[in-house]
């Protein structure tokens, strides 16, 4: 969609294509046991996810509690398996698949020949829980794959066959056949296409051996590319960006995963990357490690990204388990939990009254008043504490991004919060999906009343949810340009509150005034 470009105010982004929709998909890459390495899946159910790769991860891996924990609150999910350690070149090393190959003894050699191989078809140690059989019922020949030599996962009739048949017609058949057969979970490789010499055996439940999940260590490095990779705003609709648990080794040295967390988010601008420092950082050195992650805004045509992190980690429940998982993941726990109620993904996530993480057991270390505070400093780069407050709930005390302000200027910019970010993003999304509908269109008076009510309707919920004070939608569109519909939106947001004042005034006592009003 080349033709629908959206502009904001000097306190914006610009904002470029996007044929995303209002939703809260959550984008997380990580490593599991089964799953298409070549494509990034869309899901909305834990049943989904585990249906297509698998019911838990490779060892070592936080993948799969990752995206199970978002999907069970609430929140959709974009999941793309990391099962390579070089997507850029032809060659790669990929999680290895477990196989089979089917064999019957030569009548002449006596030895055994293979006839066919079947292969488990992503790789990884899912491969090894699952058996062939091949059975023979006198008149059609069938093919079954079973998971833990229980439960058969799929079944397919490969040939049927008339007794009068021979049996070098009956082996074609089958060759052919197993040439084109589709499954879902296996491959298959005819390693005879001699009908003379082939002859497929019956077998029962015969086991896969050799699957292997790649090296976790192999993944950090593999996360820029997934990052570039998802650019297309036609194909892709993230809102959330992580990195799924995954962190740069050494931040104060180089951070490619954050950047190209961040660059992505600066090329699309419509979504937010959550960035977690590594779980080793020391108490003392976050705030510089995330000094290393903010950025600024120079020029009001300037597109910069959007990113926000907090800390510490957090040891949480997780289903059945009980794990550490990055604070990306407990902020989601939070927007999780918020829409399920019937929140908004924009809204602050912060404090007692909206930032409550659920299923803490503990932090990586606790921290005070004083940390909070220069965690939170105005004209420095703001981490989000994950904080006990007054021994009660673990919350989010913070609502800020990694934008850091020009010290010279104090600007005031609104992209400095979260929630004004997230504002942002939730109307330009929206506002691209209306343009979307308009295009090819009359430009009459019609497409214009048409954008207004769309893009009010959400102004309006915004306006009573109290994230927008105001707005105003004018069409601009000139004679000049007949084939364009210019509309401009002006929309004023509401900060959110960071100090709070309050004078108590106290008296004690009473005074009494003589009736002749001189004497007290």
């Amino acid at each position: 969609m080349a033709f629908v470009d959206i502009h904001t105010n000097n306190l914006s982004r610009e904002l470029n294509n996007s044929i995303t929709y209002p939703d809260n998909y959550v984008f997380i890459p990580g490593t599991a046991i089964t799953g298409d390495p070549d494509i990034f899946y869309v899901f909305n159910s834990l049943s989904e996810f585990q249906t297509a790769c698998g019911t838990h991860g490779p060892d070592g891996s936080l993948s799969y509690e990752y995206v199970a924990g978002v999907l069970s609150a609430g929140l959709p999910v974009i999941f793309k398996r990391i099962a390579y350690n070089n997507i850029n070149t032809e060659e790669v090393q990929s999680a290895q698949k477990a196989k089979v190959e089917i064999t019957h003894t030569d009548s002449d050699t006596q030895g055994k020949v293979s006839d066919i191989r079947i292969t488990e078809k992503y790789g990884g140690t899912y491969g090894n829980d699952l058996s062939i059989t091949i059975r023979n019922t006198g008149t059609a020949y069938y093919l079954d794959v079973y998971l833990d030599r229980t439960t058969l996962i799929e079944s397919k009739r490969l040939i049927t066959y008339q007794s009068e048949e021979e049996l070098i017609e009956i082996n074609q058949k089958l060759i052919n056949a197993l040439q084109t057969a589709e499954f879902e979970k296996i491959d298959i490789d005819v390693l005879i296409t001699d009908a003379s010499k082939f002859s497929l055996s019956q077998v029962t439940k015969e086991p896969l051996t050799g699957g292997k999940d790649l090296d976790e260590g192999l993944v950090p490095a593999m996360l820029p590319q997934i990052y570039n990779q998802l650019t297309d705003k036609i194909l892709y609709s993230p809102k959330f960006i992580t990195s799924g648990g995954y962190t740069d080794e050494n931040p104060t040295v180089s951070t490619p995963i954050a950047d190209a967390m961040k660059e992505l988010t600066r090329i699309r601008q419509d979504c937010r990357a959550l960035i977690d420092l590594p779980i080793s950082t020391l108490k003392e050195d976050q705030q510089e490690t995330a000094r290393l992650l903010a950025y600024q805004q120079t020029s009001n045509t300037q597109d910069i990204p959007s990113a926000s992190t907090c800390a510490p980690w957090v040891y949480m429940q997780v289903g059945n388990n009980q794990l550490w998982m990055p604070p990306s993941f407990a902020y989601l726990m939070v927007v999780g939990d918020a829409v399920s109620r019937g929140g908004k993904s924009y809204t602050p996530k912060a404090g007692l009254s909206n930032g409550v993480i659920p299923n803490v057991i503990r932090t990586q270390f606790e921290i005070g008043s004083d940390l909070s505070e220069q965690w939170q400093k105005d004209g420095d780069v703001n981490i989000n504490p994950i904080m006990r407050l007054q021994g009660g709930s673990y919350v989010i005390a913070g609502n800020s991004t990694l934008l850091q302000l020009d010290e010279a200027t104090n600007e005031e910019n609104a992209f400095s919060e979260s929630s004004a970010d997230l504002t942002v993003i939730e109307i330009r999304r929206q506002a691209y999906n209306v343009a979307v509908e308009l295009q090819y269109q009359y430009n009459a008076v019609t497409a214009f009343e048409t954008f207004s009510l769309r893009m009010a309707k959400l102004l309006d919920a915004m306006s009573t949810e109290g994230s927008v004070t105001r707005y105003d939608i004018e069409n601009i569109s000139t004679d000049d340009e007949p084939r364009k519909l210019k509309v401009r939106l002006d929309v004023y947001l509401t900060p959110t509150i960071k100090n709070i004042e309050i004078f108590l005034n106290i008296s004690y006592g009473s005074v009494e005034v003589g009736t002749t009003g001189g004497e007290a």
